[in-house]
């Protein structure tokens, strides 16, 4: 029997919270934004999101029930099948005995529609596929990707980086060697990854680092004119363009911001002298103000120097998880003991 062709999306970051580039409006956009972009790509075809549906373990209520509308809708009304795979977003280890926001909209889609919802929070079969998600820690990631050592002729779906040696180190993202790839694609799987927000195709094609579906950030549009969505049928996919930068995000000198409008994300480049910083700093600021722009960051060097901290450098340490780091490399009594100091 032939299997149906499956759409994979991923890392949608639904009700995501910007720190720098973004007035209060810019926000709201943004967000409504990820949320109609998402409900463009479910159409008359299965669906995986590959993780990092939502962008934290616990989100703005307004948006979860919009979230929940959309694939509501969408399930009502074409019967299609929809997989959803726990991504590091939707799971921290000071949160193990707390419901996220993804525990939540996941359960109430699975209770109404327990034939078409599939949640992976665990390893998980679906379809051809074998879904593997955000794990706790590296040593259960590589002991289920152990046990995956005779499976042939699937489609394996990871939550986690590809030959990162920084994130092998963490247990917030969590990562793949290039030789544990190379051996899941030598028995004719297709190893397909969410996570990563960049496009990459690997091992002769054979591992596809997907890239979030929609950019969220500045840093999310550069490196690759298109965000893509893949159509899996068997072990052989087709990439569909799902976001084109031409017309969405551009470059622009500071010395220039005009003929810039209807751009949704929008990159402040150029040189600028000491004395020229104040200057820089009002005309991003006044773009800022009257542009409909979802993010505007300031990348203008000044005398050699990036005038402000890069704003993706911010996300990260925003996103990070100090505490759970720390308890995840604790047994539970000095857990206990540390919760104790700091009340």
């Amino acid at each position: 029997m032939q299997e149906m062709k499956t759409k994979i999306t991923t890392d949608w970051h639904i009700a995501v919270k910007r720190v720098g580039g973004t007035t209060p409006e810019a926000q709201a956009r943004l967000r409504a934004y990820l949320r109609q972009s998402l409900q463009a790509q479910l159409d008359n075809t299965d669906h995986l999101i590959a993780g990092d549906l939502l962008d934290d373990f616990t989100i703005d209520s307004f948006e979860l029930t919009e979230t929940y509308k959309i694939f509501t809708a969408w399930l009502l009304k074409y019967g299609k099948k929809l997989a959803l795979v726990r991504g590091n977003h939707d799971w921290k280890p000071s949160g193990e005995n707390r419901y996220s926001s993804f525990d939540l909209i996941t359960s109430i889609l699975k209770q109404h529609f327990p034939e078409q919802v599939t949640v992976a929070s665990a390893v998980t079969e679906w379809k051809q596929f074998i879904l593997v998600p955000h794990l706790a820690n590296s040593d259960i990631l590589n002991l289920e990707i152990s046990k995956l050592k005779d499976v042939s002729n699937k489609v394996i779906v990871f939550h986690a980086n590809v030959g990162n040696f920084f994130a092998a180190e963490t247990q917030h993202s969590l990562n793949l060697t290039m030789e544990q790839v190379e051996d899941l694609v030598s028995r004719g799987n297709l190893v397909i990854f969410g996570h990563e927000h960049q496009y990459r195709s690997l091992v002769s094609g054979r591992c596809v680092v997907l890239g979030n579906t929609a950019p969220s950030s500045i840093a999310d549009c550069i490196g690759s004119p298109f965000k893509y969505a893949a159509m899996v049928e068997g072990t052989q996919y087709e990439l569909k363009p799902a976001w084109d930068a031409n017309g969405s995000y551009i470059e622009a000198n500071w010395r220039d911001l005009t003929n810039i409008d209807g751009y949704n994300f929008i990159r402040v480049v150029g040189n600028a002298t000491a004395l020229e910083a104040a200057a820089v700093i009002k005309a991003v600021s006044q773009l800022r103000q009257r542009s409909d722009a979802y993010v505007i960051t300031n990348s203008v060097r000044v005398e050699g120097q990036d005038m402000t901290m890069n704003t993706e450098s911010i996300e990260s340490i925003k996103k990070f998880d100090v505490m759970g780091a720390i308890y995840a490399e604790l047994n539970e009594r000095e857990i206990e003991t540390v919760k104790e100091l700091m009340k």
